[in-house]
C-alpha cells in the first residue's frame, strides 16, 4: 500500500507561481486556486480549475506535469465546466482567482452555475428523494 506524502507550502508563493505560468497560456481563459492550499499549508495536492477557450484533455495533462514540476507538489487540475453546479459555485465564489481573462466567461459560468443549482434543487423537491 501506498503511504499519503504531504507537502509544505505558502500560499503566496503558490499564487505567484501560478500566476506566472498562466500569464503566457492565452488559452486558459480563467484558473482559480481552491481547496486545502487555501486553508492550510500542508497539504497533499493543489487543486486548480481552469476553462480553457478550446478544450484539450492533453492540454490539462500537460499543464498538471508542468505545474508539478514547478510547484514540487502534486497538482490537480479540473476543467471547470465539467464540474457539477454546487462545487463549480463554490469554487467559482470562495477560490482564489489566479487569472481571468475574460470576466464576461466568468460572469457567464457563474450564471449557469446559479440556474444549474436551482434546477437540481426543483428536481429534489418534487422528487421522492426527499422522503429517503
Amino acid at each position: 500500500m501506498e503511504e499519503i506524502r504531504y507537502f509544505k507550502i505558502c500560499l503566496e508563493d503558490v499564487v505567484e507561481k501560478l500566476r506566472e505560468y498562466f500569464a503566457s497560456r492565452e488559452d486558459v481563459l480563467i484558473a482559480i486556486l481552491f481547496g486545502s492550499a487555501l486553508r492550510r499549508n500542508i497539504v497533499r495536492d493543489i487543486d486548480i480549475a481552469v476553462y480553457l477557450a478550446r478544450k484539450s484533455l492533453n492540454k490539462i495533462l500537460r499543464m498538471g506535469w508542468e505545474l508539478e514540476e514547478i510547484l514540487k507538489t502534486p497538482v490537480d487540475i479540473v476543467p471547470l465546466e465539467q464540474l457539477p453546479p454546487k462545487l463549480k459555485l463554490k469554487i467559482l465564489l470562495r477560490g482564489k482567482p489566479i487569472i481571468i481573462r475574460s470576466p464576461s466567461t466568468y460572469t457567464e459560468i457563474l450564471k449557469t452555475s446559479i440556474g444549474e443549482l436551482e434546477d437540481l434543487k426543483t428536481i429534489y423537491s418534487h422528487s421522492d428523494l426527499k422522503k429517503l
